[in-house]
């Protein structure tokens, strides 16, 4: 019968595989930003007609930006995708 310290080790590892296959935010909210941004010049170059979507994606592109200076990584992930879908939304 295992005893606690070899439970406890166990879980840790567990913990710590489960870990490795995420980015954190720090990585993420960055890259997704870039996308964000890179997408909103894309749609107004072609002239979508959402200017709604694309109004609310630049304030949530800009919210995002703010929340990565204030070193709030899972925030600004958060926001960036749902500028990404608001433009997405713009497109259709």
């Amino acid at each position: 019968m295992p005893n606690k310290n070899n439970c406890l080790a166990l879980l840790c590892c567990c913990l710590l595989i489960g870990c490795t296959g995420s980015r954190p935010f720090t990585e993420t909210c960055p890259d997704e930003l870039s996308r964000g941004w890179a997408e909103l010049d894309l749609a107004e170059a072609v002239g979508v007609d959402g200017k709604i979507s694309l109004a609310k994606a630049v304030g949530l592109l800009t919210a995002a930006k703010a929340m990565q200076l204030a070193e709030k990584y899972e925030r600004c992930y958060e926001l960036a995708k749902e500028a990404r879908a608001a433009i997405k939304k713009s497109r259709q």
